[in-house]
């Protein structure tokens, strides 16, 4: 756009220069008016009646008003986010004239589009619309590959002619069903994960433990009960009821009559069935492979359910929650892989195992459709 700044078409406007004639831009054309001058066929002017009208035409340009800023640094403008989407972008590839790639800007980085390099400095764009990444002859990935919610299809394909080493781990983030790998997949294992023979060390599950009550109590547990709790079999349902009162100090208690040591160098796998009643004010609900001492539950205390790990190695019993919020799984509160939102006065499975000698980890969820959380 340009403009002549020494044109003022209307000399009474007060600020002088304030409006200047755009020139040169197509979005702005001049206006053009035909005038039509007819002669005047009175008696005065005797002008005969043959003679035509003149034409005229005149040109109206566009104009701009010119607004200025006194002292830019009175205006600051600052833009603070992790995060900005602004939609779609057009990408002028400089390589083939007149071709558009429309990209969503999302991350630092460089883009790749038909093989050339595209450096945006503190951006970089993913393909929008577009779900196939080719990979063509052999390209090398020294770190770990990360595919978050892949397309509608969840496939990803890695054919014969087109390789892809990766030196790292490759995660698969919330696939919606399944992940195709067409061809073969070598697979190699960790060498803490086999035998001095090369052998895949296995896992058979050994039962120390089993206990259901499917017509009575079955004798396999020791009841404690005060201050107006108690403890009933439920015939219709197969299990046994703990109520309490809202009195002060009312208690139900149920334990195994035998205690499961851990064995050293196994893994001691506990799974719970249990429904627990509704949140209420001072009334603690507690479930899991615990005692006086030591152990691993999971408690709700009014309305707030946690993990609790307890023990007794300073000389004195010290209980370490972890609250659903902290949980580094699906915390169960809608916003996790599953999707769901734990209602913990349904039946509910809970499941850990258990890494002890002196020291060790101690892993512990909830089964969700058949899965562990």
């Amino acid at each position: 756009m340009s403009y002549q700044s020494n044109v003022v078409r209307n000399p009474q406007t007060v600020e002088y220069g304030k409006f200047v004639e755009i020139q040169g831009d197509s979005r702005f054309p001049a206006i053009s008016v035909i005038r039509q001058q007819y002669p005047d066929y009175s008696e005065a002017y005797n002008i005969p009646l043959s003679t035509q009208p003149v034409s005229s035409v005149d040109i109206y340009p566009k104009y701009g008003v010119i607004t200025y800023l006194a002292n830019a640094s009175d205006i600051n403008i600052s833009l603070s986010a992790s995060n900005i989407d602004i939609g779609n972008v057009g990408i002028v590839d400089h390589y083939t004239t007149g071709t558009n790639t429309y990209q969503q800007i999302i991350r630092t980085g460089t883009y790749v589009v038909s093989g050339i390099a595209y450096e945006l400095g503190a951006l970089s764009v993913k393909p929008y619309g577009i779900t196939d990444v080719n990979v063509t002859n052999t390209t090398a990935v020294s770190g770990n590959v990360t595919v978050t919610n892949p397309n509608v299809t969840n496939t990803i394909s890695i054919s014969t002619s087109q390789t892809l080493p990766v030196s790292g781990s490759v995660t698969v983030l919330n696939p919606v069903s399944t992940v195709q790998v067409t061809g073969t997949v070598a697979t190699s294992f960790n060498p803490t994960q086999v035998d001095a023979f090369n052998r895949l060390r296995v896992s058979n599950p050994l039962t120390l433990f089993d206990s259901s009550h499917r017509y009575r109590d079955n004798n396999l547990w020791s009841t404690l009960s005060a201050g107006g709790g108690s403890v009933a079999f439920n015939l219709t349902q197969g299990l046994m009821d703990l109520n309490v009162t809202n009195a002060a100090g009312a208690s139900a208690l149920r334990e195994t009559t035998k205690v499961f040591a851990y064995q050293p160098g196994k893994s001691l796998l506990v799974m719970n069935t249990f429904v627990m009643g509704a949140s209420a004010t001072s009334l603690v609900q507690r479930v899991g492979y615990f005692g006086n001492d030591n152990g691993i539950y999971l408690q709700m205390e009014d309305d707030v359910i946690s993990f609790v790990e307890r023990s007794i190695v300073t000389g004195a019993i010290v209980n370490t929650a972890v609250p659903r919020s902290s949980w580094n799984g699906d915390k169960l509160n809608g916003t996790g892989p599953s999707g769901i939102t734990l209602d913990i006065t349904k039946a509910q499975i809970m499941w850990m195992d258990i890494e002890w000698l002196g020291v060790g980890t101690i892993r512990t969820g909830l089964v969700i459709s058949g899965q562990l959380s």
